[in-house]
């Protein structure tokens, strides 16, 4: 007994033999057969997909991504046996890898805690692309033109006093990074909520301010000051407080900075109002100490979800 198997023949291509995690490249290819409706699996790394009803001597595009992993990678190219047809594969190597950026900035050698600051910097003359720069838990994007770039960021007003990273990294298909420590100057950690109180009336000049005492009330929330200002973003700031300290029977103290009272009642209160309340002590601040002009309708937007 005889058997005779037809041996086909895969003749296949890359766009290009280097190429950036993550970036996608064209393959062609084309298998000599003599049978019809073939099936052809496109495998690199741990992944595979299925070409099928592949007609012989035509010639086929497909686009592949290459893995998140540098360094040469095999893709190969394979046509299942079927009948009398045997199966039949080639491979094709690829350089995955990225393109250095070499990135320098510049910064303050010290910050201030919930206020913008201007950071500059250079890359590789050749980059086009962006970078992103981190300080805290935010994120900033920007491109670099000509080599240059330049963002403003808000350092994060729940950064302690002290030494804090700002780190610059090149995205794809350059890499990259950069990390420079600046002091952080947080003054709600030094000054607390009464002395808060105080300042923001003489921050907000030809306002008024009342001081009031509470008797002690039921719901278990001790008597305090509190300062009620004609400002509407204060205002926003001490009705919210009142709400938070119900909900958790945490009560505020003059001697707690803002920040501290948010840290206290993480976790105490629903995820979208402590998110919402977050927003709101974040907006006080830069209206105490910035004087800067908010958004009311973001304000009352917040207040709604902490009051609801």
């Amino acid at each position: 007994m005889f058997l005779n198997y037809y041996q086909p023949e895969i003749q296949a291509s890359l766009n290009q033999t280097r190429g950036f995690e993550g970036e996608k490249l064209t393959l062609n290819f084309e298998l000599k057969t003599i049978s019809t409706d073939n099936t052809v699996v496109i495998s690199i790394f741990n992944s595979s997909y299925t070409i099928t009803d592949v007609e012989p001597n035509v010639t086929y595009s497909t686009i592949v991504t290459l893995p998140n992993i540098p360094g040469l990678q095999n893709i190969i190219v394979t046509s299942l046996p079927q009948g009398n047809i045997a199966p039949a594969s080639v491979k094709l190597t690829v350089n995955v890898t990225y393109f250095s950026a070499n990135i320098t900035f510049e910064s303050p050698g010290f910050v201030i805690a919930g206020l913008p600051t201007n950071i500059h910097g250079c890359t590789t003359s050749k980059f086009n692309g962006e970078v992103l720069v981190m300080i805290g838990n935010n994120k900033y994007y920007t491109h670099v033109i000509d080599g240059q770039f330049s963002v403003s960021v808000v350092i994060p007003p729940t950064l302690n006093l002290g030494n804090t990273p700002i780190s610059v990294s090149a995205l794809p298909p350059y890499s990259g990074t950069t990390v420079k420590n600046v002091f952080v100057i947080n003054v709600l950690d030094l000054v607390p909520l009464g002395v808060v109180g105080y300042l923001a009336y003489y921050a907000l000049s030809s306002r008024t301010v009342e001081v009031k005492r509470e008797e002690k009330k039921k719901e278990g929330v001790g008597e305090r000051k509190k300062f009620i200002f004609t400002d509407p973003i204060a205002l926003a700031y001490y009705q919210a407080l009142t709400a938070i300290e119900k909900i958790t029977n945490e009560e505020m103290r003059d001697y707690y900075t803002v920040r501290g009272y948010l840290n206290l009642v993480r976790g105490k209160i629903d995820e979208n109002k402590y998110n919402a309340f977050s927003r709101l002590t974040f907006l006080f601040e830069l209206r105490v100490y910035g004087n800067y002009a908010l958004d009311l309708a973001e304000v009352n937007e917040l207040l709604k979800v902490i009051m609801s």
